[in-house]
């Protein structure tokens, strides 16, 4: 299942009963545009014990339409990697 920024905001604001929804909806929105702001900068951004996220380039390829069945070029583009620290996958493996 995954979580939304506003299961996030809720989270934080039921597990830290002085922190209001919309103070915890500013500090979400604001961690998010420091993260996109870094990754778009082409910049790695590291945070301790849980992980890094980096810019990926993907190379064009070639591929195909699966409802024609017709080859498509698929141009070169940009993703981002997140790569878990060594505490944080200790944690999910019960270590």
């Amino acid at each position: 299942m995954a979580i939304g920024k506003n299961e996030l905001v809720d989270y934080i604001s039921a597990t830290h009963k002085n922190v209001l929804k919309t103070e915890a909806r500013d500090w979400v929105d604001i961690v998010f545009e420091a993260l996109e702001w870094k990754l778009l900068c082409g910049e790695d951004v590291r945070i301790n014990n849980f992980g890094t996220f980096s810019r990926r380039k993907r190379r064009a390829m070639n591929g195909y339409n699966p409802h024609t069945g017709g080859r498509i070029e698929i141009a070169e583009r940009k993703s981002v990697a997140f790569v878990p620290a060594e505490a944080f996958k200790d944690k999910l493996n019960g270590r």
